[in-house]
């Protein structure tokens, strides 16, 4: 099974942590996210609950990605 610290997000994290790239506010995001989804994850007795959310989520960042304008930032 793929562990979450063997996915290309991941290896982009550490990269900017190291590099000391990225902006404070967007690490905090980040972080912030970060942590939320744990909470969330640890909270989350029902699986099937959990995967729908998990995938919507994915689902709209995978959108916001894809189309910045649309949710008020542009790609760079």
């Amino acid at each position: 099974m793929k562990k979450f610290t063997d996915t290309g997000l991941w290896a982009m994290l550490l990269n900017t942590v190291s590099t000391g790239g990225g902006s404070t506010e967007a690490n905090t995001a980040m972080n912030e996210f970060a942590a939320e989804l744990t909470g969330y994850c640890r909270g989350e007795s029902d699986l099937a609950e959990r995967t729908r959310t998990l995938r919507f989520t994915r689902t709209e960042l995978a959108a916001m990605a894809e189309r910045p304008a649309l949710y008020g930032a542009e790609k760079k």
